[in-house]
């Protein structure tokens, strides 16, 4: 199986550097626990929002002044609420490229609640210069007129009440994350998961199916992307090039290595020279398979889905729990409780989550509910002569009975509600 890595995206950083792109092991962004993306589900985008709220706070929105003091620092602090969010944004461009983009968004969001949107527009070259000041990035990069140009004319155009992803969020600067979290949101409930009870009976190649037919042409992803294949070092490590050993004595060597139509040591006889033992001692290590497969990313939402392609060819259980509600991988169709440790507790769903389940669920009276539901059918029974005074009277103590136990904690809640139905 090829060794598989995504190549991130390059950008110019919040100090105007370039960032080259990086490729980084599926290991560390596709983990096999899938952890990165479980993560990403329960994770609060609001409080991206937060800290691209503090970032751009450094306008002054009566003077359109610029406070520089911070920006670096609170660019920061973006980057870092990103990386929180899914490791993607720890490699290459990414955090600067998706902050980038959110700066640009939310200047818009600015300058239109504070009065500076269509019917007052700024000009060009005050808005250009803003929105430099507050991108930080190298003035070279944002020569290019068109780009510019086509900046200013979203920034004339803007309205948050036509762009459907304000209607729920009006601040929202991240709708790319929000939207890729709610596509992932979906394909996991619809494909993976084994807590729904009506589609549970289904294989999930017969869901992925499924929710084909049901998303065909409305929000369905079609995921697209480069792929190069190479025999580079399984480490991500670029291979070592023959001049990359060379050395003076080894001039003629490397000359007919290059020089000979690859014809070295096929269509001849001539002994090896010194370099060639050199370069083979180089590679005696390499023990897994040579072919590496390299992905181009351009966005997290790409990243995604190729891992839910991938999750299909697994065979994996994945359930929500039933304590914290997120979702986990199950070793067995009978786990209802993760490993993690939800929000305020001190030890795992999986030691805690059944107290906690039956507690909240006593709490809440369902216990009396089921009583109350169990009560009416016992009772119609009498009438359609299914059941006797007698024995109606009996069952109702018990009953009663069984659901104080239940209250005590003698008595499970499943067992009484199994009960309950005979």
């Amino acid at each position: 199986m090829a060794n598989i890595y995504y190549k991130i995206e390059s950008c110019f950083d919040g100090n105007g550097e370039y960032i080259p792109p990086v490729e980084v092991s599926a290991a560390e962004l596709t983990p096999d626990d899938h952890e990165a993306l479980f993560r990403f589900l329960r994770s609060d985008l609001s409080l991206i929002d937060e800290s691209m709220n503090d970032f751009l706070g450094a306008l002054n929105l009566e003077t359109l002044e610029i406070n520089k003091a911070n920006i670096k620092k609170n660019r920061q602090k973006v980057y870092d609420a990103l990386a929180s969010v899914h490791p993607y944004y720890r490699f290459g461009g990414s955090a600067a490229y998706e902050t980038n983009r959110a700066v640009r968004l939310g200047l818009n969001i600015l300058l239109y609640n504070g009065g500076y949107g269509r019917a007052a527009l700024l000009t060009k070259e005050r808005y250009f210069e803003i929105l430099v000041a507050l991108s930080s990035d190298d003035a070279k990069f944002w020569n290019d007129t068109d780009f510019f140009d086509s900046l200013y004319e979203e920034y004339k155009d803007f309205n948050p009440t036509d762009v459907d992803y304000f209607e729920d969020r009006p601040n929202y600067t991240f709708p790319a994350l929000q939207k890729a979290k709610d596509t992932l949101r979906q394909m996991m409930f619809w494909i993976f998961d084994f807590s729904v009870a009506e589609l549970s009976h289904l294989t999930v190649y017969q869901r992925a199916h499924l929710y084909d037919n049901i998303f065909y042409g409305q929000y369905l992803p079609v995921l697209e992307l480069k792929k190069t294949y190479s025999f580079a070092p399984e480490d991500g490590r670029q291979s070592m090039g023959i001049l990359d050993f060379a050395d003076e004595d080894d001039a003629l060597a490397v000359f007919q290595l290059h020089n000979n139509s690859g014809a070295f040591g096929v269509e001849n006889d001539t002994p090896f020279p010194d370099i060639m033992k050199t370069l083979i001692d180089s590679v005696t290590k390499t023990a897994s398979t040579p072919v590496r497969e390299l992905c181009e990313i351009d966005e997290l939402e790409q990243l995604l889905i190729l891992e839910v392609m991938g999750m299909l060819d697994q065979n994996i259980i994945v359930k929500r729990c039933r304590y914290c509600e997120n979702y986990f991988l199950a070793e067995n169709m009978k786990n209802e409780y993760c490993t993690g440790t939800a929000k305020g507790e001190k030890r795992p769903c999986s030691e805690i989550g059944s107290a906690r389940t039956y507690q909240n669920r006593v709490k809440n009276d369902e216990v009396k509910v089921l009583f109350q539901r169990a009560y009416k059918t016992h009772f119609a029974r009498i009438k359609k002569g299914k059941m006797t005074q007698s024995d109606f009277y009996a069952w109702s103590i018990e009953a009663r009975q069984k659901m104080d136990d239940v209250r005590e904690g003698k008595l499970g809640m499943d067992e009484y509600e199994a009960w309950l139905k005979v």
